[in-house]
């Protein structure tokens, strides 16, 4: 906890400590003149952090060992063999050239020119010639050394005459030659303009070529424009373009012409889209009245970590040792059981390990019952919940991409945790694919309701009551 406060201490001459034990706080930006032993207590493997370490010695410092007795050398104590392995093992690769967004756009400019060629589409060729010389003469206008050597070869290629005939001399040159230095030009903040373009033109090659790619390049526009945030004043501007992209008329008769409208009037407004991390998952809160908690003996709460952990225990007994069990199997596919079994598989659970109670998981504040923790710890058949929803997509043929994958996440989710809250569906992972979640992707009400009903055959409910007992007993 007191860190920097110690680095501060190990640095001043004549004071405590002499001697520092760290991991990765001293190979870089520390200054000690005094150091004079180096002790490297592993293997380092990485060419930089080798030599900066060894830099914590190699500051000279005058009178150390007395009046002009200066330091001149320092000593390495290597237990990694490290001067071996960069003396003898390492070969240094050469880095790999990292494409920028600019020259992917542009690569990508210069393979929809070439389809459209091949297509003998005039409208779609002329147009693309046109983005692409506006490429080239950008990158001209940058005063970058790179490109101010290639000044000559890029006005011959910014030339639209000489592009418009597209020769395959003068595309190997856009490649070569103009397509590496599209990263010198000043893309000023408009990077989600630029993927857009990107997103875009790839899927009007698609489209041109009649590629199996539509559908998935056409999910990933409408999940893009579905992020946008439609309260703020640029975007209110492009509802006829938004409110394109989002209905089946547009798709349905789809060209390159008409997604060139949608890039020209979105890119400039993908920057209003709302940020949400993909992996996050927001806390689960319950309101629940006192009188409706389940009545299992109360023991010490579980929570944090602590939860964590016991979940894990009871969740590997569960995997090693009763997968094959009835009850589970029952449970697995979405089935009642009876209280009585839930509680016979819950004893037989602690024979095997004493420390994997399943009572110990149910949460106070949750309607919770044996069944629910059981169907969290181990998930439900994938086939089970497939086929709850096969019935559904049959209904509705036409679903679009962004529709059948939000469909693909929930199922994952059912199928892992064994069930579902409504509330989550506007949280994520679902409001990365539209940010009003369920709502937002599918806006037919009637399909919304289809969808909760479908998931009310998998919500966490109570175990299934007891058979009764026979007449004569209850007599």
């Amino acid at each position: 906890p007191k860190a920097d406060q110690l680095i501060d201490d190990f640095k001043m001459k004549d004071s405590e400590p002499v001697v520092a034990i760290s991991v990765d706080m001293l190979d870089t930006g520390i200054d000690v003149p005094e150091v004079v032993n180096l002790v490297f207590a592993k293997a380092v493997k990485t060419p930089v952090k080798f030599w900066q370490m060894i830099g914590r010695g190699t500051r000279l410092c005058k009178n150390l060992f007395g009046p002009n007795e200066h330091k001149t050398e320092f000593v390495i104590f290597d237990h990694g063999r490290n001067f071996w392995f960069f003396e003898e093992k390492y070969k240094e690769k050469q880095p790999s050239v990292q494409k920028s967004l600019l020259q992917h756009l542009f690569e990508a400019r210069v393979s929809l020119a070439q389809t459209a060629i091949d297509k003998m589409d005039e409208p779609v060729l002329q147009g693309t010639i046109d983005l692409l010389v506006k490429d080239v003469r950008d990158t001209t206008d940058s005063k970058s050394i790179d490109v101010r050597d290639r000044r000559k070869e890029l006005e011959l290629l910014s030339n639209r005459d000489t592009l418009a005939q597209f020769a395959a001399a003068t595309k190997a040159d856009m490649l070569s030659i103009a397509a590496p230095l599209m990263g010198w030009r000043n893309v000023r903040g408009e990077d989600d303009a630029y993927k857009f373009d990107l997103l875009l033109t790839r899927l009007q090659e698609a489209v041109l070529k009649g590629s199996p790619q539509v559908a998935d390049l056409k999910g990933r526009v409408e999940a893009e424009v579905a992020l946008l945030m439609k309260n703020q004043s640029p975007v209110k501007l492009k509802a006829a373009a938004i409110q394109a992209v989002e209905s089946n008329a547009f798709w349905a008769n789809v060209t390159v012409p008409k997604l060139e409208e949608i890039r020209t009037e979105l890119r400039g407004v993908m920057k209003y889209q709302a940020q949400v991390s993909p992996n996050r998952l927001l806390p689960k809160v319950y309101d629940v009245a006192e009188e409706h908690v389940v009545g299992y003996d109360r023991t010490p709460k579980l929570d944090g970590l602590d939860l964590v952990e016991y979940r894990h225990r009871v969740e590997k007994v569960l995997r090693e040792h009763f997968m094959n069990d009835t009850t589970l199997q029952r449970i697995r596919a979405g089935k009642a059981v009876r209280e009585e079994e839930l509680e016979a598989l819950a004893t037989l659970i602690l024979q095997v390990d004493d420390k994997a109670n399943l009572k110990r998981l149910i949460q106070p504040e949750a309607k919770q019952s044996l069944a629910d923790i059981l169907r969290g710890l181990v998930g439900l058949d994938a086939d089970a919940v497939e086929a709850a929803f096969t019935g559904f997509v049959h209904k509705h043929p036409h679903l679009s991409a962004q529709q059948l994958r939000f469909l693909q996440v929930l199922k994952n989710h059912i199928a892992q945790n064994g069930g579902i809250e409504i509330e989550r569906l506007y949280e994520a992972p679902f409001t990365t694919l539209h940010a009003g979640g369920i709502d937002g992707v599918f806006t037919n009400k009637e399909e919304v309701d289809e969808i909760v009903d479908i998931l009310t055959t998998f919500h966490l409910h109570k175990a299934a009551p007891s058979s009764p007992p026979p007449e004569s007993k209850r007599a």
